[in-house]
């Protein structure tokens, strides 16, 4: 029964006993690591599972969970290794089993989120050519909300048109154009704002 329950669950989910040995691993954690359970179980959760860079952390918390010196932390991360070798980043939470007062072992539930490591790091890095980008460019750019009014602009902005940052941030666009484009531009980001297509030309 105990065994069904974890199945159905959508992360993974382990059971170790007091010497870190895996008594129980539900359908996902066969999924994730890449091996059946007949395979994983009574096997040290330690020396087989976790990369060996993070074992020594990782099996010293557990002996203090175990000795009651410190009581779960509610979510960490903490990698593990998958059948052909490879890793995983998995986000745990952790739960103490006991019998009769006395600690027995560990029941833990792990959210796979390599997809999700691996788009933030593309985000820091998109982010980061796009300030490269932004900061160096010989010329003008600037960036407004829906309401036309000015968020962000580089140096070369500031050089061109003569106004600091802090002066051109929340200052209308229209504000530096000459009147006569006023209406063409409003028109153009009426058009942008209502379809989406970010090739719109505006101004």
């Amino acid at each position: 029964m105990a065994q069904g329950y974890l199945d159905v669950a959508g992360v993974m989910m382990v059971a170790l006993d007091r010497d870190g040995r895996v008594k129980l691993i539900n359908r996902k954690g066969d999924e994730l690591l890449g091996d059946a359970a007949e395979e994983i179980k009574d096997k040290d959760w330690f020396d087989n599972f976790i990369p060996p860079g993070n074992r020594a952390g990782a099996r010293a918390r557990f002996l203090r969970l175990m000795s009651g010196e410190v009581k779960p932390e509610g979510c960490f991360e903490n990698p593990v290794l998958t059948g052909s070798g490879g890793e995983k980043g998995i986000l745990w939470n952790d739960t103490v089993l006991k019998e009769r007062g006395r600690i027995t072992g560990t029941l833990s539930s792990g959210e796979d989120i390599t997809v999700r490591k691996k788009t933030e790091k593309a985000l820091i890095e998109s982010e980061t050519r796009y300030r490269l980008i932004h900061d160096t460019a010989f010329d003008a750019i600037i960036v407004s909300d829906a309401g036309d009014r000015v968020i962000d602009c580089n140096p070369s902005a500031e050089k061109i048109f003569g106004y600091t940052r802090d002066e051109l941030i929340g200052l209308e666009l229209t504000r530096m154009m000459p009147e006569k484009y006023r209406e063409r531009h409003h028109i153009g980001l009426e058009r942008f704002l209502a379809t989406g297509i970010s090739k719109v030309q505006v101004s």
